[in-house]
C-alpha cells in the first residue's frame, strides 16, 4: 500500500502515478467473487483480468497525474479483496522474473520499494519493457530505503527534464522519452501516427510552425503540379515521400519544439505554475488535426483550380 508520507506530498504534485496489482488476498484467493469484481472494477472480462492482470502480477493496471483518481481506484480494488499499491512512475515499465515466470510490467518505483522492504530479492533479473536483455535488480535499484524516498519528486522544487517532458507530452510520454534517448534511437525511431496522420500529426502535437510551414510548403507544390500536369501516380508519391519524412524525423522535431517550449516558458514561473503551463502547451490537440487536413484540403483544391485556370490561359 502507498505510504501516506507519498500520498501526502504527491497529493501537491504533478507527477506520474501507476497502480499496481499484486494479486488477490488470501482470504479472497480462492473466491472467484473477488476477481469477477476486480475486472470490473478495470472494465476487463473476467477471462481478461485472470490472464492479463493476475497470472502477471504484479503488473501496473494505470498510471495518471490524478493520484486521487488513482488512490480511489485502488481503495475499490482493495475492497473487493484485491492487493494493490500505488507509486511513483517515470514512464520507464519493467518485467522481473519470479520463480522463472514473466512478470510484470512494474515502475522501477515500485521494485525500490519492495527491495527496501525486504520482500524482494535484489539479485532477481529484469528487464525494460523495450529490451530483451535481462540484468540484475541490484544493478538498476537503491537498496537503501532512504534514497528510494528522497528520489520521488519534490512538488516545491522545478521539475527535472524527465519530469518536464512527461508532463508537456502527455498522452504516449513514454514512447517519446525512449527515442529521445531514455532508451531508443535518440530521436530518430519510426512514428507511425506521424506517418499516417501526416503533417496532421505536427498540428495533433502543437507544433504549429512546423505545420504551417509544411502548408507554405503545399502551396507551392500544388501549384507546380498543376501547372506542369504531374501525374496523379506522381503526385500521391509525392504525398507518401512526405509522410515517411515525418515519421522518420518526427519525434526529432518534437524533441526540439519541446525543449523550445521549456526555455521559452521556465524563467520566472514558480514550479507548481510552471508544471501547469507545460502540461497546458503540450498534450495533444484532435482540432488542430482536423483544422490543418480540412486547410490541406482547401488549398489543394484552390491551388488545383489556379493551377488549371493558369495552363489554359
Amino acid at each position: 500500500m502507498a505510504s501516506a508520507a507519498y500520498l501526502a506530498a504527491a497529493r501537491h504534485g504533478n507527477s506520474m502515478h501507476a497502480l499496481i496489482i499484486i494479486g488477490c488476498t488470501p482470504a479472497a484467493r480462492d473466491s472467484s467473487d473477488a476477481a469477477i469484481r476486480g475486472a470490473a472494477i478495470l472494465g476487463l472480462s473476467a477471462d481478461e483480468f485472470a490472464t492479463r492482470v493476475i497470472a502477471a502480477a504484479p503488473v501496473t493496471v494505470r498510471e495518471s497525474v490524478d493520484l486521487d483518481a488513482v488512490e480511489a481506484l485502488r481503495q475499490q480494488l482493495v475492497d473487493c479483496g484485491i492487493e494493490a499499491d500505488v507509486v511513483a512512475s517515470d514512464g520507464i515499465q519493467w518485467h522481473i522474473e519470479l520463480d522463472g515466470v514473466t512478470r510484470g510490467p512494474v515502475p522501477l518505483a515500485w521494485l525500490e520499494a519492495e527491495v527496501a522492504a525486504g520482500r524482494l530479492d535484489a539479485d532477481a533479473r529484469v528487464r525494460r519493457t523495450t529490451n530483451p536483455n535481462w540484468i540484475p535488480l541490484a544493478s538498476v535499484v537503491s537498496i537503501d530505503p532512504s534514497i528510494t524516498i528522497a528520489a520521488r519528486p519534490d512538488p516545491a522544487a522545478p521539475p527535472d527534464m524527465l519530469e518536464a517532458a512527461r508532463l508537456f507530452i502527455g498522452t504516449n510520454h513514454a514512447f517519446y522519452l525512449r527515442s529521445w534517448g531514455i532508451e531508443g534511437s535518440g530521436g530518430h525511431a519510426w512514428n507511425w501516427p506521424a506517418f499516417l496522420l501526416g503533417p496532421s500529426w505536427l498540428l495533433y502535437r502543437k507544433m504549429y510552425g512546423y505545420a504551417f510551414a509544411w502548408l507554405a510548403f503545399v502551396v507551392v507544390e500544388s501549384l507546380f503540379e498543376s501547372r506542369f500536369d504531374v501525374s496523379i501516380v506522381v503526385s500521391y508519391g509525392i504525398s507518401i515521400a512526405i509522410n515517411v519524412m515525418i515519421a522518420c524525423i518526427g519525434n526529432a522535431l518534437y524533441r526540439k519544439h519541446f525543449e523550445r517550449a521549456v526555455r521559452t516558458i521556465s524563467p520566472g514561473r514558480d514550479p507548481a505554475s510552471l508544471r501547469i503551463e507545460l502540461a497546458r502547451q503540450g498534450g495533444t490537440s484532435l482540432a488542430g488535426a482536423i483544422v490543418l487536413t480540412v486547410l490541406f484540403v482547401l488549398v489543394t483544391t484552390g491551388m488545383g483550380m489556379l493551377g488549371t485556370s493558369m495552363g489554359v490561359d
